[in-house]
């Protein structure tokens, strides 16, 4: 028997729950929290989580309602989708593409043009998932990056209709079809998290199982047939008392609904301080957030946190402005970060969110209220769709032509391209000098990747001194003119190095880095080489580092014992590479907003967007009590002055910048960094060292 042959015939829409609002306001607030203050709310991304929970249950519920009276219009549907949906939408869109135009430069524009599109096709989570990649642009400066979430809701809302409605019609247990489906996706899930975060995140298929949870809960709320009421009712009679039953009298069910709801608070304040963004996320952890929201869900509007907590006036009116308060306030975090490279200001952030606020209640009264409900629908959403049409073609216009870059000649001067070339050039100028042979990102691939590419292999006699360069991605940047340098010098060279992974790596949870750092300490002891190299960007070590032992201040004298296990592996002499002076953003970036966009001439040296934690990581290692045999080498020294550091090595502002992200060498800077700072060092050390009898 199908679950709708037992169910009474409803009205298509749900009775109202106020909660079900307050429950949105949670949500929300969280995720704004996140963006806007992350150090304090650092779990806060689990409000999306409940998001899909709620728009399952709503969703699945008018569906459910509908077929099981037979009035279910996919017409009706969707056309109340579109106006839900499309209003406060395309308001953001069009602000985004309209402040785009006077606060980006034509690269950044011509990004968030392919962005509207996405976002105006409900493809943004496949967009940003296709764009992801090791040296990608920070997540930061994308105006709609949010719209990742609204897609993998759309996509539900355009196929699950489909599969509910086949079901119907195939009289089929609806019921078990949805769990089988939700326990799929969440098996995927939890598969594919520690193989491919990223991929896991974006995906459809890999999220359903949040909303299946909600379409669950749909079903139980409004079918008896399944006997969940008798079996809550049995549960009440046999345990009630023991269960937040403040008196005898308490009418029947509303101990065990308490009990949820309290349950469910629980989950998600759990969810809240454990998870962040260094989580294996979503897998076995949006557990916490999801399973939270169908307890709150569930326990109904009756229930005594629901009725006095969430029920109440401010969360609900936070609630119904949820929506566009969620569209609203990341893109205007971001257009700040962008008139400067100094982040903003905890007090210019809380502005922010209120004016997102305030911008989100005018949306929801004067914008979406009047085109969601009264007459003329049909009008309405032929003119939603046209509007929602132009302003993809907007977006794809503004991405096929580079960002209107020659109708925007205040923002396209020779200094500026320069300076977006370099950006681009960056990792072409790393492929093309050989980098990538020895260089995993992430470490994706087998350990004999190595090998295979003669990253561990000796070119020379086996009486020839050796060098050997190990490390991230900074490693691979330094490599651009070590291994020239090197060879010239009939060196041998060696090199392991691998994006994201560190010496501290038996600290990660990443097994892929585990394996890493092992190999690469075997191949060490195996070689012995003469000059053992070590580069990393250490600020980055250390979060790693704090995010798997809690240890933050031991930080130093962690890393002393590790200097010390590595001198015991043979090599002859090692060379500790200090911090680059990273910057706050990309260099190039840092350049145009702090000088081309104020008329200043760019500088060669400056501090103006400097990333001061750079500068004290330098400090604390070079007051490290080093083994013997092991140097520090400070790139700080070489690189600042009391004028500033360093912005660029020659007069070609494409090729010879420091840097083409916040502080990655480029192949020039890499050249002159081992000419005039590491290579001395590894000569006057060579001097000292005996020749190496094992090579493989």
């Amino acid at each position: 028997m199908s679950d709708f042959q037992s169910a009474k015939a409803e009205p298509t829409y749900p009775e109202y729950r106020p909660d079900i609002d307050g429950l949105r306001a949670v949500a929300v607030l969280l995720v704004v929290g996140f963006h806007a203050f992350p150090g304090r709310v650092p779990g806060g991304f689990i409000g999306v989580d409940i998001f899909f929970v709620i728009s399952g249950f709503l969703i699945s519920s008018i569906i459910f309602r509908g077929l099981a009276s037979g009035n279910f219009s996919f017409q009706i549907f969707y056309s109340r989708r579109v106006r839900r949906i499309f209003p406060a939408l395309l308001t953001v869109l069009m602000t985004a593409l309209f402040t785009g135009w006077f606060a980006l430069y034509p690269d950044e524009f011509k990004a968030l043009g392919k962005h509207v599109v996405g976002g105006a096709g409900f493809v943004s989570n496949f967009v940003l998932w296709q764009e992801n990649g090791y040296f990608d642009v920070a997540a930061e400066s994308k105006p709609l990056l949010h719209l990742w979430s609204l897609g993998i809701e759309e996509q539900f809302y355009i196929l699950f209709p489909l599969l509910a409605w086949a079901a119907w019609r195939l009289r089929a247990r609806l019921l078990t079809l949805v769990v089988l489906l939700g326990l799929f996706s969440f098996l995927l899930n939890a598969f594919y998290v520690e193989r491919d975060a990223v991929w896991t995140f974006y995906q459809p298929q890999t999220r359903a199982w949040e909303l299946m949870a909600g379409a669950v809960l749909a079903l139980l709320v409004m079918n008896e047939s399944v006997g969940v009421k008798r079996i809550e009712t049995a549960l009440d009679q046999r345990f009630g008392k023991y269960i937040l039953r403040t008196s005898t009298a308490m009418p029947e069910g509303l101990a065990l609904a308490n009990f949820k709801a309290w349950l469910g608070c629980g989950l998600l304040f759990a969810g809240l301080l454990l998870i962040n963004k260094n989580s294996a996320f979503p897998g076995f952890w949006a557990l916490l957030p999801v399973g939270g929201a169908s307890l709150l869900i569930w326990a109904g509007p009756r229930a005594a946190l629901n009725r006095q907590v969430l029920s109440r006036g401010f969360m609900v009116w936070i609630g119904k402005i949820s929506y566009p308060l969620y569209l609203w306030h990341w893109i205007i975090l971001v257009y700040l970060a962008a008139l400067s490279s100094d982040p903003p200001s905890s007090r210019v952030r809380a502005i922010a969110v209120f004016a997102a606020t305030v911008l989100s209640w005018l949306t929801y009264r004067f914008i979406e209220q009047p085109l969601r409900f009264g007459g003329n629908g049909r009008v309405k959403v032929s003119v939603l769709l046209a509007a929602m049409t132009v302003i993809a073609v907007l977006g794809t216009i503004t991405w096929m032509t580079d960002g209107f870059a020659s109708a925007r000649p205040n923002k396209n001067s020779m200094v500026i391209k320069n300076l977006l070339e370099a950006k681009k050039n960056g990792p072409r100028e790393l492929s093309a000098m050989g980098g990538y042979r020895c260089f995993q990102m992430p470490p994706d691939k087998d350990f004999e990747f190595f090998g295979s590419n003669h990253c561990l292999k000796s070119k020379q006699s086996a009486n020839d001194r050796t060098v050997m360069l190990i490390g991230d991605s900074h490693s691979a940047s330094l490599s651009l003119g070590l291994r020239s340098w090197s060879e010239s010098r009939s060196f041998n060279y060696y090199q392991i190095s691998s994006g994201a992974c560190s010496l501290l790596s038996d600290d990660i949870k990443d097994t892929r880095c585990q394996l890493y750092s092992q190999k690469t300490f075997e191949a060490v002891k195996t070689i012995k080489p003469d000059i053992l190299i070590i580069d990393s960007w250490w600020s980055h070590v250390e979060k790693n580092y704090y995010r798997n032992t809690g240890k933050w201040p031991n930080f130093i004298d962690y890393l002393t014992d590790r200097m010390v296990m590595i001198s015991a592996l043979g090599a002859k002499s090692v060379l500790v590479i200090g911090e680059v002076p990273a910057w706050q953003g990309n260099l190039p970036d840092v350049l145009i907003r702090e000088f081309v966009k104020q008329g200043a001439p760019l500088p060669d040296r400056t501090y103006v967007g400097i990333n001061p934690d750079s500068l004290v990581m330098d400090g604390r290692m070079r007051g490290m009590q080093y083994p013997k045999g092991f140097d520090y080498i400070s790139l700080k020294d070489a690189l600042c002055n009391a004028e500033g550091c360093r912005t660029r090595v020659g007069e070609d502002w494409v090729r010879e910048i420091l840097y083409w992200d916040y502080g990655h060498l480029t192949a020039a800077a890499s050249r002159v960094v081992v000419d005039n700072i590491v290579g001395p060092v590894i000569l006057n050390n060579m001097q000292t060292a005996s020749p190496t009898g094992s090579h493989q």
